[in-house]
């Protein structure tokens, strides 16, 4: 696939402002090369991360989506998909301590998806194994602790 000249500086124009922290002007970027080209898949994940960064979670989903749509192979975008449907589940969750199973069931296909790709990477493992135990609770079949495990959210 190739990308115009104007596409191309567009892209490393937002690429440049995320970097820089002007993370309005790398969104707007980054749209404006997508409008171009819909198929971008380096555009809608760079989209996804700072979309995410920024507490964007629905917007971020569906940019990570649409890269494992259009690149089933996108390590990185099945990673961060699974991060950011844990922090929903965790921001979501009806009470302290109580995840939303659905959106951790959608997590677990994630990491699980990564788990596909690199059966041998250890964030994406770990996160796993914390889901599971996660689901498990939620479902009412674990221990009854206090709160939620620990899990870390960072999409990176």
């Amino acid at each position: 696939m190739s990308f115009s000249g104007a596409e191309s500086a567009e892209f490393d124009l937002g690429i440049q402002a995320a970097q820089a922290g002007d993370l309005e002007t790398a969104i707007e970027l980054f749209r404006a090369v997508i409008e171009r080209d819909p198929d971008h898949v380096e555009a809608h994940y760079k989209l996804g991360w700072v979309l995410g960064s920024q507490g964007f979670l629905d917007p971020a989903l569906r940019s990570f989506e649409q890269v494992v749509r259009l690149d089933p192979q996108h390590q990185e975008a099945r990673y961060n998909l699974g991060a950011i449907l844990l922090q929903k589940a965790q921001l979501e969750s009806a009470a302290p301590g109580q995840l939303d199973l659905d959106l951790l069931r959608q997590a677990q296909a994630a990491f699980k998806g990564v788990m596909e790709i690199n059966a041998f990477d250890p964030k994406s493992l770990a996160m796993l194994h914390l889901i599971e135990r996660a689901i498990v609770e939620a479902a009412g079949q674990g221990s009854q602790s206090e709160g939620s495990p620990e899990i870390d959210t960072n999409p990176n």
